[in-house]
């Protein structure tokens, strides 16, 4: 086949691939499943047939292409390879490898035949460049390439995890595997799949293990595959608890980004010895389209996650601004509250909001402006002073949320409130304490940690508006004295 891609082009080999598919699915029956395995190789999944009867079927493929040359190419021919589960194999691996030996062992002969797979008849050609080991077979390959190519598709950690253990599964037979990467000194899990293990029973938020501990911690720290062909002989193996020591092999590879680690791929199986040198360079070649995957993963979620603050900062500028904007019309100090009071509570969604200054430094705290509120609460909450010492510790920091328990335990205030949280924002005008309070919406807990920050911007700009007001009235009043 390469010497048909070599002398008349890709394009004409490409379109021998599709009429010999066709001649495929034309002489078997609609329930045998025909797949391209890579390159000019083929399989076929033939259920419910004997050899002998896969045999007959391949002969009659055989004397079609020596009747109906290819045009332009001329004729072809094929060799094949058949074996039957389970007495070649218990699982698509095994299946595979042994029906690629038998297609080794035609073409060392010549080719244009076909040859059901024994252990005592096996060949291959001479100079045969491709290795011995079903890891390094054409079909193997393939199936690796794709894999990596989808893995490249996907953005999400879980996806990802999620389609290394469902693949990996055509290629190892294992009993479990666990995909984990590497978060400062934690390996967090983003992909499992177990028989019913008890693991399974755990769950995945229950998988994450410290660098440097156990067979996966350990492969992670090193930077080097580890291969443990019988847990119990293994000095750094961890017993899940709840679990009883069993013979079991372990195979653990990490993922590598440049120098870095960044990840581990574990499988297990129960059993001693039961993984093969094949199966781990499969899995170190996994590792390194993972790895490349991971990586491309956590960059687009840094990029995701950056114009989201972004637009979020810009979101937060812009309402401050327009704020600014409207308290700066305000010169009475009752019009300046009611503005912060009003428009906080529409900026903020939130049900009520409310205004708080001490009269003079040292002095109780108490309400000077609300919104949103009924009128008998509104009453009840003029009449609540907070003492100084109170005040003092409530707001000698940045923006605090409480709920109405921890409020309701301060000296002073009522039990009987109307939400079930607050946001506090304290800002201090001419040594004196003051704060802009906004209750949650009804029905949630607390804030957005961007509804906090604008809080505390509206909180900030409120001050100012204030200390405008006051200035303005004393000047007035100098002006009205004079």
């Amino acid at each position: 086949f390469k010497r048909v891609n070599d002398v008349h082009g890709h394009g004409t080999g490409d379109e021998v691939l599709v009429t010999f598919a066709d001649l495929l699915r034309a002489e078997l029956r609609l329930s045998d499943v025909v797949c391209r395995v890579g390159g000019e190789e083929f399989g076929v999944v033939m259920p419910s047939c004997d050899s002998a009867a896969a045999l007959q079927a391949l002969d009659r493929i055989h004397k079609r292409l020596a009747r109906e040359p290819f045009t332009p190419v001329g004729p072809l021919s094929i060799s094949a390879g058949l074996a039957s589960a389970p007495e070649h194999g218990m699982n698509p691996r095994e299946l595979i490898a042994s029906a690629e030996a038998a297609m080794m062992t035609i073409k060392a002969r010549g080719g244009r035949g076909s040859l059901v797979f024994s252990d005592d008849d096996v060949e291959r050609p001479e100079g045969d460049g491709v290795a011995e080991r079903d890891l390094r077979s054409i079909a193997h390959l393939k199936m690796l390439q794709r894999l990596g190519g989808q893995l490249n598709r996907l953005n999400e950690l879980s996806e990802i995890g999620s389609a290394v253990t469902d693949e990996l599964r055509k290629l190892i037979d294992y009993h479990n595997c666990r995909v984990y990467v590497l978060e400062g000194e934690e390996l967090r899990p983003i992909g499992f799949r177990g028989d019913g293990c008890e693991d399974c029973r755990r769950g995945l938020e229950n998988l994450s293990c410290r660098l440097g501990f156990g067979v996966t911690g350990t492969a992670a720290k090193n930077g080097r595959t580890i291969l443990v062909r019988n847990a119990r002989e293994c000095e750094y193996a961890e017993v899940v608890p709840g679990t009883d020591v069993v013979d079991e092999s372990l195979l653990a590879v990490p993922l590598h980004y440049g120098a870095h680690v960044t990840g581990v791929v574990v499988v297990s199986k129960l059993g001693a010895d039961q993984f093969p040198d094949d199966d781990v360079r499969v899995l170190e070649v996994l590792a390194g389209h993972a790895s490349v995957a991971v990586e491309n993963a956590r960059l687009y979620e840094t990029a995701r996650r950056e114009a989201a603050n972004a637009k979020e900062q810009l979101e937060v500028a812009n309402a401050l601004l327009a704020f600014s904007r409207e308290v700066a019309t305000a010169d009475e100090l009752d019009d300046v509250l009611d503005l912060v009071v009003r428009r906080a509570a529409a900026i903020l969604d939130a049900p009520r909001a409310s205004i708080w200054l001490q009269e003079a430094p040292q002095s109780e705290l108490r309400a000077l402006a609300f919104h949103g509120y009924e009128p008998e609460t509104e009453n009840r909450v003029r009449e609540v002073r907070v003492g100084a010492s109170v005040t003092e510790k409530l707001l000698a920091g940045e923006v605090l949320v409480l709920s109405a328990e921890e409020l309701s335990a301060l000296d002073g205030v009522p039990a009987d409130l109307t939400s079930s949280a607050f946001a506090f924002a304290p800002f201090r005008v001419e040594e004196r304490w003051g704060c802009l309070v906004v209750n949650a919406p009804d029905g949630e807990e607390g804030f957005s940690a961007q509804k906090l920050r604008l809080l505390s911007g509206l909180s900030h700009q409120a001050k100012l508006a204030l200390a405008n007001a006051r200035s303005f009235t004393r000047l007035r009043q100098t002006m009205f004295s004079t």
